[in-house]
């Protein structure tokens, strides 16, 4: 994944990172929508990614509660957009 590449970058800014989930500009809200979940947050806590920005009404948060959870846990916020 994604996420999982950034995690082997020599950057300086590597642990101030913000994951974005946003549609695409044309994407249907009827299929295959971003979507978030339990290893969303593993892996952005592997990769020293710090927060995440989904897109209000545009991206699935599969087990929200346990999602939530475990990014409060890990320091990881998550922010609406």
């Amino acid at each position: 994944s994604m996420i999982d590449r950034v995690k082997d970058l020599e950057v300086d800014y590597k642990d101030t990172s913000i994951l974005v989930k946003m549609k695409k500009k044309n994407q249907s809200r009827q299929a295959d929508l971003p979507t978030i979940g339990i290893n969303t947050i593993f892996s952005c806590d592997k990769a020293g990614i710090k927060g995440i920005a989904i897109q209000s009404k545009s991206t699935i948060i599969v087990e929200k509660d346990k999602v939530i959870a475990q990014a409060d846990k890990l320091g990881i916020f998550i922010y609406v957009i």
